[in-house]
């Protein structure tokens, strides 16, 4: 007598029933294939298929050869009877007593995930059905776990799937060989820098009008002119320098020049600040999106040829030449500074001649 624990151990009956259940629902199942049988079937539909049946017949093959093994070792032994000992008949096979009711069994397929050699997770799966996620594996410092690439859509079989760790991204780069824009954080696999156009609505700071500024002054000087009061010249002087300053601070260092760059950067899936590198020439002024989308001026340091800042993901930037960079708004400024210079000794002649015609005025009167 031969020993056939190579295909089922004489006294584990659970892998004959076992095979015996899996064995029906595969039939069971390989019926969903006939919509499939056409004669336009895709190449890759079609070696499903076959892959399917070759699956049937490898343990439809296993459960004939055993019972036929089986038999063929006591030929005399046909009535069948249970074993005692193994729950088996004669032959060694699952008895009539032993039958394994799968009526209403459904056709189901186990994917088991295996993470660095163990069992991590089992889902099961309608037969044909799909996996709708994927189970999240824990990163490991700042590595991060993918699982190898498999059909999740149509799944026919029980598998297992593995993966491994890959190490995370810390710089996104976009703009060029010599990248012109870098983020940098912690990012993964799939995850991108876009650097998209960003057109300013208006100019990000909102300048006093150099006329206010003047009447302002003017009106200061006027608030001081009482009738008897003496021509205040040194007031005058002051006034008008003080204007002259405010209009000189104006111009230089709350006026912006061209703007030099102006761009949307994005990182999708990333639900966090962005710390960016933009290759620009140190000396402007760099302005950031808010939340509410206006633009607020914004810190930044040198880091070789680039400028380094802080803005939110999916925010934009503008970096405007600053005045004092720009040569040809350098020389406005100094013909703008003659034009007020001119203007305030108008103003100086104006207002000494009305007060000479209030004094004169006040004089008759007495």
């Amino acid at each position: 007598k031969w020993k056939l624990d190579d295909l089922y151990p004489e006294n584990d009956k659970n892998s004959f029933r076992k095979d015996l259940e899996l064995i029906k629902q595969k039939c069971e199942a390989f019926e969903s294939f006939r919509p499939l049988l056409t004669n336009d079937i895709s190449d890759s539909n079609f070696l499903m298929i076959l892959r399917e049946f070759e699956a049937i017949e490898e343990y439809a093959n296993k459960l004939m050869g055993y019972c036929e093994l089986a038999f063929s070792a006591d030929t005399q032994n046909t009535a069948g009877t249970a074993s005692s000992e193994a729950g088996t008949s004669g032959g060694g096979i699952p008895s009539d007593t032993d039958s394994i009711d799968i009526s209403g069994t459904g056709s189901t397929c186990t994917v088991t995930f295996i993470v660095d050699g163990e069992e991590y997770r089992q889902v099961r799966v309608p037969f044909g059905g799909s996996l709708e996620s994927l189970p999240e594996v824990p990163n490991r410092g700042s590595d991060y776990w993918v699982w190898d690439d498999f059909d999740t859509e149509h799944i026919f079989s029980s598998q297992s799937v593995t993966g491994s760790y890959h190490r995370a991204t810390t710089t996104l780069a976009a703009g060029g060989d010599v990248p012109d824009y870098l983020v940098e954080g912690t990012f993964y696999e799939g995850q991108e820098l876009t650097a998209v156009n960003y057109v300013p609505e208006e100019s990000p700071v909102s300048t006093e009008s150099i006329t206010s500024i003047i009447e302002d002054r003017i009106r200061g000087t006027e608030a001081a002119d009482k009738p008897g009061d003496e021509t205040e010249t040194e007031s005058d002087r002051s006034a008008l320098a003080q204007a002259g300053q405010e209009i000189k601070r104006v111009i230089t260092d709350r006026l912006t020049g061209p703007l030099l760059d102006a761009k949307t950067l994005t990182v999708n899936d990333y639900g966090q600040d962005l710390k960016a590198r933009v290759r620009l020439q140190s000396g402007g002024r760099l302005f950031t999106t808010s939340d509410d989308g206006t633009l607020t001026e914004t810190a930044y340091t040198k880091d070789g040829s680039y400028i380094v800042f802080n803005m939110k993901n999916g925010g934009s930037f503008a970096y405007y030449e600053s005045i004092e960079q720009n040569k040809d708004a350098r020389g406005m400024i100094a013909v703008i500074l003659i034009i007020i210079a001119a203007a305030c000794l108008a103003v100086i002649f104006l207002i000494r001649k009305r007060r000479k015609k209030k004094k004169q005025k006040n004089g008759r009167r007495a």
